[in-house]
């Protein structure tokens, strides 16, 4: 789902039989119907109609649905279809798609002992060998916290560490994260990493701003620092315990 003009990407939204809305992080986007007049509605958790897709067209056998926000003037949604298999397993290369309007990053997904080789638009060429894995769950409730993650460039070996707030690493001309493993989601690889040529920047600071104003990190809500932690089922879950 993407808004045109700022080519801003929301995410990809999941509409599941019961009427509910998967996959955005956005409260104006929680579930969905068809009205009388045959258009896609998106609505707000509070029952309030965030979206209206008044606008459907198929193209190279996909549908693209678009239609105006209604809680901020002049936006307008794009929901392009994606089929579900695809969702489910998406290829690099379909990832790659996905950003290559916004930043010269590629994405690859490797196993241990597998090798990529990186060539960016500047000449630069880096062959990258994915070496170990190591998954690190917390001791409560066993979900994922980190990962240790080993690699070669050019038969160099590098650590990198994939967690949330971790910056990529910039060594030897060259831009690297650990962007997940396959112990946080259910990819066929083990890891995920995104490469970039080091001087280039890691979006198209020309296209993409970050739109909220005095923001700091950490100001939004996550279970850092002193902050309550669920200690339930899964993060908060409100029938968990609570703790500090």
């Amino acid at each position: 789902m993407q808004l045109p003009g700022s080519s801003s990407h929301i995410g990809t939204a999941t509409l599941s039989e019961d009427g509910t809305i998967a996959g955005i992080a956005s409260p104006n986007e929680t579930f969905w119907l068809i009205d009388g007049e045959g258009r896609l509605i998106f609505k707000h958790r509070d029952g309030r109609v965030s979206t209206i897709f008044n606008r459907a067209e198929k193209r190279e056998g996909k549908w693209f649905f678009s239609g105006p926000f209604q809680f901020r003037e002049g936006v307008l949604h794009v929901l392009e279809e994606t089929p579900a298999a695809a969702a489910a397993g998406a290829s690099d290369d379909q990832i790659a798609r996905l950003i290559r309007a916004y930043s010269k990053q590629q994405i690859v997904r490797l196993d241990p002992g597998e090798v990529y080789r990186f060539v960016s638009g500047h000449g630069l060429t880096k062959t990258i060998r994915l070496v170990t894995v190591e998954d690190h769950r917390d001791s409560v409730i066993k979900l994922m916290r980190r990962a240790d993650v080993r690699i070669e460039i050019d038969g160099q070996p590098l650590d990198l560490v994939c967690a949330p707030y971790v910056m990529p690493t910039e060594t030897a001309g060259l831009r690297i994260q650990a962007d997940t493993t396959s112990g946080w989601i259910g990819m066929a690889k083990r890891v995920q990493l995104s490469l970039w040529d080091a001087c280039d920047p890691i979006v198209d600071t020309t296209r993409f701003g970050f739109p909220l104003r005095n923001y700091r990190l950490f100001s939004q809500g996550t279970q850092a620092y002193n902050e309550p932690v669920h200690l339930g089922r899964g993060d908060g879950d409100p029938a968990g315990q609570r703790g500090l």
